[in-house]
């Protein structure tokens, strides 16, 4: 669609913020004007996924949020659990509201019936969720390696873009428990799995976040246990 065809634009860095926005208020107005639930469903899918790797939580939910009782069976309703329990789960988090972890568990619940019909396909989508689950929870050692099975699992099958998405978080999840070096190398990786993904955006915006790790590592050097 030409959303997504946006999208894609801004992501490999063809155009701005600014310009897909404005493509995204034009295509959100064309569906709500023909009450075409299809194509509004598809607009915000978009803006799901550019929230959801641009680390803006709240702005997920807020897309997801009129979705989660609909009894639809879009294809891409997969996607809205497992980006919707990554968002909220990361919210649990940093707010303790337990909203939050109710919408993280209910994710995960529907990703493992996903991965009941194929493996191949959710495995490591259940598995990113479940150490985002013991992040939260404080389960440190199952959060390890939960995010070590949805690396290994994205790579085996391909998934190159949940891959880097697995590596990021997980990057994130060592540097904001004072393990500056893994931290550093799995967003480096995620850096790279980006790139290779052509998401040019993102890498731009994550070698930031590289560059203030590696900064905080010139004053932790023996910050890995």
């Amino acid at each position: 669609t030409n959303s997504t065809y946006g999208l894609v634009n801004y992501l490999v860095g063809m155009i701005s913020r600014d310009d897909y926005i404005m493509r995204y208020k034009e295509l959100k107005a064309i569906a709500e004007n023909t009450n075409n639930g299809v194509v509004m469903f598809q607009v915000d899918m978009d803006q799901i996924f550019l929230h959801l790797f641009q680390r803006e939580y709240a702005t997920v939910l807020d897309f997801t949020e009129k979705y989660r009782s609909l009894k639809g069976k879009r294809i891409l309703d997969m996607l809205r659990v497992f980006f919707e329990g990554i968002a909220a789960l990361n919210l649990c988090r940093s707010t303790r509201e337990e909203k939050y972890r109710t919408i993280g568990h209910a994710a995960i619940d529907r990703m493992q019936w996903f991965a009941s019909l194929s493996h191949w396909n959710f495995d490591n989508k259940v598995s990113l969720l479940k150490a985002e689950l013991h992040y939260a929870d404080g389960n440190h050692a199952l959060a390890v390696s939960e995010y070590e099975a949805a690396i290994k699992s994205a790579y085996h099958n391909k998934f190159l873009h949940e891959e880097a998405l697995a590596c990021e978080l997980y990057g994130h999840y060592c540097t904001e428990n004072e393990m500056m070096d893994e931290g550093s190398n799995q967003l480096k990786k995620a850096c790279q799995q980006y790139h290779e993904w052509c998401a040019l955006t993102k890498v731009d915006s994550l070698r930031i976040t590289i560059d203030l790790v590696i900064q905080r590592r010139v004053f932790k050097p023996n910050s890995d246990p």
